[in-house]
């Protein structure tokens, strides 16, 4: 695993939360230029788990502790290639939230 995601779930509470970005967070994007943190989730009922009010709030305090106050959260969802999805309504959902 590596280290920037090993780091981020260390300081990640609660347990449920944890629990679903260590089976569904692909990679963490760090940009610094826009202070802007991306968690990448490879998973749609992933993603809509983590949608839940509060646990936006427990992630975004967990964005604050590791990298600072001053950054900001993006949660997206990894796609492959558009043209695999069996669904189109896949293709019209959103595929990136930001915080």
């Amino acid at each position: 695993m590596e280290k920037s995601i090993e780091m981020f779930l260390e300081n990640v509470s609660p347990k449920e939360i944890k629990e679903v970005l260590e089976n569904h967070l692909s990679k963490i994007v760090k940009d610094d230029e826009e202070k802007d943190i991306t968690l990448v989730v490879n998973k749609r009922y992933a993603m809509n788990e983590l949608h839940k009010s509060k646990d936006i709030q427990a992630l975004l305090h967990t964005v604050h502790k590791v990298y600072g106050e001053d950054y900001t959260l993006t949660l997206k969802l990894q796609l492959e290639d558009l043209s695999v999805h069996q669904d189109d309504e896949e293709v019209f959902v959103p595929h990136m939230v930001r915080y």
